[in-house]
């Protein structure tokens, strides 16, 4: 099996994709680092219906449009591309470490497609708030102005709430529930921006929040 379909085998046997940041935080493994060293030591056999599910996404990846949760974000348009490289006449049987930090988000991307969860949560009035939040996910992105990092927080009223920071810029621990005042829904243009993402609805903390 070549090894581009290899990680969309291995991706597709996998509950809960673990990326680089979420790692880091629990000290593991990156799923996609489990995959890249399966790969290299061999482990690229699969049963038929396993096969059929890669063909399957593989057909899906080709006829996906990719969509952003804000402007200059390009992560599922760098996953695309990544799997059309190794369609093109040219690609070899060889893949690399962000090659496949990419590639194995391609299976949950279109499942989350063809799945979508109900709009959870809801608009946060725009102004000043205090709210009691827990960090659920980190994750990177290229933003129209660099890399960027995303917070996602479920807060203790039941909604969902997002950060966007330089890299850097804040550190709140994965689970830790924090209590704070921020300026919520509100972009460089004091226009409202809550938006849906991935089936729930998230409202936008303020850049200069302090976590502690």
């Amino acid at each position: 099996m070549k090894a581009f379909k290899a990680v969309l085998a291995h991706a597709v046997t996998i509950g809960e994709i673990v990326g680089k940041a979420k790692a880091q935080t629990l000290g593991i493994d990156s799923t996609a680092e489990i995959i890249f060293n399966a790969i290299n030591e061999g482990d690229n056999e699969f049963g038929d219906d396993i096969i059929n599910k890669v063909n399957d996404i593989i057909l899906k990846g080709v006829q996906m449009t990719p969509v952003s949760s804000k402007p200059g974000d390009t992560f599922q348009e760098n996953v695309k591309n990544t799997l059309m490289n190794f369609l093109s006449p040219e690609a070899k049987d060889t893949i690399q470490p962000h090659e496949v930090a990419l590639l194995v988000w391609l299976p949950k991307i279109i499942h989350d497609r063809e799945n979508p969860r109900p709009t959870q949560g809801n608009v946060v009035a725009p102004g000043e708030h205090t709210i009691t939040i827990m960090l659920l996910e980190k994750k990177e992105v290229n933003g129209s102005f660099g890399p960027q990092e995303v917070f996602t927080f479920k807060g203790k009223d039941g909604n969902f709430y997002e950060l966007w920071a330089r890299p850097g810029a804040h550190k709140p621990v994965m689970g830790k529930v924090y209590t704070l005042k921020t300026t919520i829904n509100r972009n460089r243009n004091g226009d409202i921006v809550p938006k849906a993402f991935n089936g729930v609805l998230k409202n936008r903390i303020n850049g200069k929040v302090k976590f502690s």
